[in-house]
């Protein structure tokens, strides 16, 4: 309670005092000295204006709760063309050491980028205004001084173009301790990081990353990388012209051994890799590739020698973190995996201890490539102390059992292994694809059996179903397992075999389904495999049955007619959501006693009689089509019709359910009326100039008569107008008044039934206020 009371008189406090200052506050004043660009206007440096000026205005004791806002307002002709909101800065009134009564603050800067301004290329005129407020009041402009700038031409990021000359990729060269090839070539581009929309609020668009995709010249085979971080170049092109470079060790390049002939294809994209530019350059190289393993290394144990690590020193105590050691005499000790002088894996820091981490780590290498692990004392000042180098002795060829490593100073104990094998080598016997039926759902079985020999021992491996369209690979959305994975492993080899059931209405013409084989261990993706054979779909399967339960008599609001009420079965595996939105229905209907289309004509409803837009299938697995009386044809008649409900595939064009029904509908109660000549009495009014009256049948209008002039007595004579109607539909006679502004409203409008308009000469309808009756007369 005690605690409450002492924040609301602090609140209270607080507000007194604001509203004590309130009024020095709204009598603010400001002055703006030393404005000037401090940037060259020569935009190639540059990628919008900074200016810099000094603020000097009254203070306050209590600056802390007197803060003001300043944004920046560029004018050109009058007209704003920037949004201030976005380069707003602040500051306090805070008092002067010297001069208590002022506050100033110098420097301070405004950065508007040329993209956040709404003028096109080219040199401008501009006034520049400063405005100023608090959460008191808006002062409104306190400065203003004209300046000249110069707006460059925009562009979106993906609009460069690049000029790439000199490609060359050269083969056996050595960096960093490792064998493979290096990529070299000149660029230049289209427009500069400052030129892009958007770069001031997205700083990754000012780089462009480049990475080349091989392939073998006489095969046609592309060829992946085991670590794409090694294929990748990224620049900020903040300079028209790059010389750029990048290697590639041959332990990364996922290429058969020996001497081949490729092909290169430079691309370049953004930062999640995305292709957005396709070969840009490309070059043919011969490469002598080396084998390449893959390795399995399992630190097991490491425990560091008894030393006085971390001795404190003046850095130490300040930089000291709660939970380090604060050099009490125990390391911080972490390992890493070094490739030549590449670093391929860093464990997690083991804190005041003298014992690492256990981890494993899968990498390739050549036998060329020097191996070994550091482990280190993590030093949060500084270097890291160096504790041991263990040094990997590999040796050429595969080595399943024996482990070769030199155990360094400074550590107590040391249990590793290192498994160097071949990559896995994959064989698939057969893809066998077989039309089949899956719980009521047409499609095909496919069954896929291979073996994996040369495997790590307790490696891992997932079959993924992809499916290739064109040149296109993606994954198989939907499919379902029809029999579990068959592992079998014996003797570092895998055999297994997988059975999917793909429905047709997920297919596309022309696909091809095959599979993806990943190891989770070891993360080797082996090569994806095809039966190189496109999927038949069928034209038309029944799938989807499709049944006329009954047809009612009704009337669906102004109209008498007749009701279809259609049910669907539709399997399960329809039914899941992204299935039934690749589904379309539709249904024609055709008198063929009249030879006449009522498909367009009728009502789609559902079961509450809502109208609907479309015929698509939902969960509810009923539709009802409703046909008006008057649309079928004349009295004491029976009609013949053929109603076909049809269901295709958006994918593929299949029909999935179609059945055709042949009905036949007697029809009475129609009447057919030919309106010859309506009068209508009208009282005198001095609001309406003109009046004109409309008849109309349901929603449809049967007659609109021309506008005439206010008279007492208006007539107007029709020529054959003709309509038919049940005697249960509803008709509507409405009056119109027009004023002299053209503009119309309902004077009276009388609802009557079909059966009133029905054998009849002479139909009079009596009104109140400025209609006194209407005469139609048939």
């Amino acid at each position: 309670m005690k605690k409450t009371i002492l924040i609301f008189l602090t609140i209270l406090f607080l507000s007194q005092n604001s509203f004590s200052q309130s009024d020095e506050i709204y009598n603010q004043e400001f002055s703006i000295s030393n404005f000037k660009i401090i940037y060259p206007k020569t935009i190639i440096e540059k990628s919008g204006i900074t200016v810099s000026f000094d603020l000097k205005m009254n203070a306050f004791e209590d600056y802390f709760f007197n803060q003001f806002y300043f944004t920046p307002n560029l004018k050109y002709n009058e007209e704003q063309v920037n949004n201030s909101a976005l380069n707003e800065i602040y500051a306090y009134a805070k008092p002067d050491s010297k001069q208590p009564k002022i506050s100033k603050e110098e420097g301070l800067k405004f950065f508007i980028p040329y993209d956040e301004i709404d003028l096109d290329k080219g040199s401008y005129s501009i006034d520049f205004e400063i405005n100023a407020h608090n959460e008191f009041k808006d002062y409104g402009v306190i400065f203003t001084k004209k300046i000249e700038i110069k707006i460059p031409q925009l562009y979106y990021y993906q609009e460069q173009e690049f000029q790439i000359r000199n490609l060359i990729i050269k083969d056996n060269i050595k960096m960093y301790d490792l064998r493979g090839i290096n990529v070299k070539f000149d660029c230049e581009y289209k427009f500069l990081s400052h030129q892009i929309v958007g770069v001031s609020q997205a700083e990754d668009l000012k780089d462009f990353y480049f990475f080349i995709e091989l392939e073998n010249i006489e095969t046609g085979e592309k060829y992946s990388f085991f670590d794409d971080n090694q294929n990748t170049e990224n620049k900020d092109v903040s300079e028209l012209k790059d010389n750029i470079s990048f290697f590639i060790p041959y332990h990364d390049l996922n290429i058969p051994k020996g001497k081949q002939k490729l092909k290169a294809n430079l691309k370049a994209g953004n930062k999640s890799k995305n292709i957005i530019f396709e070969t840009i350059s490309e070059t043919n190289f011969t490469i002598n590739q080396p084998q390449v393993y893959f390795v399995r290394l399992e630190l097991k144990e490491l425990v560091a020698s008894y030393y006085k690590y971390d001795t404190p020193n003046i850095f130490g105590k300040i930089f000291s973190k709660r939970g380090s050691n604060k050099g009490h005499g125990y390391p911080d000790i972490f390992w890493v995996v070094n490739i030549g002088r590449l670093s391929k894996y860093y464990s997690e820091t083991n804190k005041n201890s003298f014992v690492a981490y256990a981890g494993v780590r899968y990498f390739t290498v050549t036998d060329s490539d020097p191996i070994n692990i550091t482990a280190y004392d993590y030093d949060i000042v500084g270097k890291n102390d160096l504790i041991s180098k263990i040094i990997i002795k590999n040796n050429l060829g595969e080595d399943f059992n024996n482990i070769n490593y030199t155990n360094s100073n400074n550590l107590d104990e040391l249990n590793l292994t290192f498994q160097k094998i071949l990559p896995a080598n994959f064989r698939h016997k057969k893809i066998s694809i077989t039309p089949k039926k899956y719980e009521n759902v047409s499609g095909v079985e496919i069954n896929f059996n291979y073996e994996i020999s040369s495997i790590f021992e307790n490696d891992l491996f997932t079959t993924k179903p992809i499916i290739k369209q064109g040149n296109q690979i993606s994954d198989l959305i939907f499919f379902i397992n029809t029999q579990e994975n068959n592992f079998e492993v014996n003797n570092r080899n895998l055999k297994n075999d997988i059975k999917i059931f793909v429905p047709y209405f997920n297919l596309q013409n022309n696909s091809e389904i095959g599979f993806s084989i990943n190891s989770k261990t070891s993360s080797q993706e082996l090569q994806n495999a095809f039966n190189n054979q496109n999927i038949e779909i069928p034209q038309k399967v029944d799938d989807i049955k499709i049944e006329l339960e009954k047809i009612t008599e009704l009337k669906i609001g102004d109209y008498y007619g007749v009701n279809l009420k259609f049910n669907y079965k539709i399997p399960d595996l329809y039914l899941e959501k992204s299935s039934l939105n690749n589904l379309e229905a539709k249904i024609e209907i055709i008198n063929t006693t009249k030879n006449k289309d009522l498909s367009s004509e009728a009502q789609l409803i559902d079961d509450e009689f809502n109208t609907l837009s479309n015929f698509n299938l939902d969960y509810t697995n009923s539709k009802n089509i409703f046909i008006p009386f008057y649309l079928i044809g004349e009295n004491d008649m029976t009609y013949n019709f053929n109603i076909l409900s049809e269901i295709k595939s958006i994918n593929n064009e299949m029909t999935v359910g179609n059945e055709n029904f042949n009905i036949k509908l007697p029809v009475s109660n129609l009447n057919e009326s030919e309106i010859k000549k309506i009068s209508l009495k009208f009282r005198k009014n001095d609001f309406y100039d003109k009046i004109f009256i409309t008849i109309e049948h349901g929603k449809n209008t049967v007659y609109q008569s021309d506008t005439k002039n206010y008279s007492k007595k208006t007539t107007w004579k029709l020529n054959n107008e003709k309509f038919t109607f049940h005697k249960k539909d509803n008709i509507y006679v409405t009056v119109f008044g027009m004023d002299k502004y053209g503009l119309s409203s309902v004077i009276k409008t009388w609802e009557l039934s079909g059966d009133q308009f029905s054998n009849k000469n002479k139909l009079t309808l009596k009104g109140r206020r400025e209609v006194k009756k209407i005469k139609i007369e048939f």
